[in-house]
């Protein structure tokens, strides 16, 4: 609901015009249909992070998933995509996220690249 409410919210402050508004609305409850996703924002977890870096000596700067759900020792981390087309990279960064999330001692991790646009949800498996 605070999805479709932020959708408003733009559309009243001239953000986003009311075709724009509708197509996001659409996208917005057709992905939420998907069982997984509906389990990612309606299940109890430990803990919800949205955007909190992800910083490790073994890298360069720190690394920011959109969101990562936590419960015990599982990792669910997420990247949402808007684009009309797919990349290699975001799966490849989604990887590292995962690996991260292990070193941290996460022992069952999954990890998805969201392309709310394309209406496609890539599950990302590591070695």
């Amino acid at each position: 609901e605070s999805v479709i409410e932020n959708i408003d919210s733009a559309l009243k402050a001239g953000k986003i015009n009311e075709e724009q508004a509708e197509e996001l609305k659409a996208i917005i409850k057709r992905e939420f249909s998907r069982e997984c996703v509906a389990k990612w924002f309606n299940e109890e977890w430990d803990s919800i992070r949205n955007e909190n870096d992800i910083i490790c000596q073994e890298i360069i700067g720190t690394r920011r998933p959109d969101r990562v759900m936590i419960r015990g020792r599982r990792a669910i981390v997420v990247d949402y995509k808007f684009g009309v087309e797919k990349n290699r990279r975001y799966t490849k960064q989604m990887a590292e996220y995962m690996r991260l999330l292990q070193k941290m001692g996460y022992t069952e991790t999954q990890g998805y690249v969201w392309y709310l646009t394309l209406g496609e949800l890539e599950e990302v498996k590591i070695e």
